[in-house]
């Protein structure tokens, strides 16, 4: 029993680790570390500036666990914590134009502490 479990896991893992795969592919994003990110993220962000849908998708996509975890720290039932947090995306792609890092290096960094801020004061 512990066996099929361990494989189902397993599969689930590899077709999640495909999905990314594929949607990295289709956006033409890479999967290396480093300046790659980087690189990423500010493509992310200029299509969000230009409010390209697809961009937006993405970027909530990629911060939307982070966002509902900094919610679940003040509100405990899901369906509110989903509400603030979508509120708080719909202020971050109103504002992100005024996103403007310091440091290049730590744009990810400085990113997830602006959108904290941001979901904190939803």
């Amino acid at each position: 029993m512990k066996r099929i479990k361990k494989i189902g896991l397993f599969i689930r893992l590899r077709l999640f680790l495909l999905k990314q795969l594929r949607l990295c592919q289709e956006y033409k994003l890479t999967i290396n570390p480093s300046t790659q990110i980087l690189e990423d993220i500010r493509r992310i962000i200029t299509g969000c500036i230009a409010n390209d849908h697809k961009y937006q998708k993405m970027f909530y996509e990629r911060y939307r666990g982070y966002a509902l975890k900094i919610v679940f720290r003040y509100i405990y039932r899901y369906e509110k914590a989903v509400d603030v947090s979508n509120d708080g995306f719909v202020k971050i792609f109103a504002n992100i134009s005024k996103f403007k890092p310091e440091n290049e290096a730590a744009v990810d960094k400085i990113l997830m502490g602006w959108i904290k801020r941001i979901i904190i004061n939803v």
